[in-house]
């Protein structure tokens, strides 16, 4: 699961921090994301030290899935189908769980990283 910076553009609107007109930083690890971000933004990290608001965040970055399963729409009558959906998550299973917002009687059969 990779890690990225963000970086607080409004009311609670975060961007991730990337290079202009690029894709977002990511990182292996948490600790490397968070020392990037003491490089990158010492100030910030400061001033939140020093009782500020939080400007600068380090988080886990979801990650999109590929998903192939047999369900059927949540409330329909009859039988399920096959179905195909791309779904983004943290994990496996949270992308397994978004499925239950639109449908039920969920059998998964292949999981893949897009």
């Amino acid at each position: 699961m990779p890690w990225i910076m963000e970086l607080k553009t409004g009311t609670d609107k975060w961007a991730a921090i990337g290079p202009s007109g690029g894709k977002r930083y990511e990182y292996a690890t948490e600790d490397e994301a968070r020392r990037m971000l003491g490089i990158c933004y010492p100030d910030q990290l400061r001033e939140e030290r020093l009782g500020g608001a939080q400007r600068v965040r380090v988080r886990e970055a979801p990650v999109k899935y590929r998903i192939e399963f047999h369900a059927r729409e949540t409330g329909a009558l009859g039988l399920g189908e096959d179905h195909l959906e791309e779904v983004e998550a943290l994990n496996r299973d949270a992308a397994v769980l978004k499925l239950y917002d639109k449908y039920e009687h969920i059998s998964v059969g292949k999981i893949e990283e897009v």
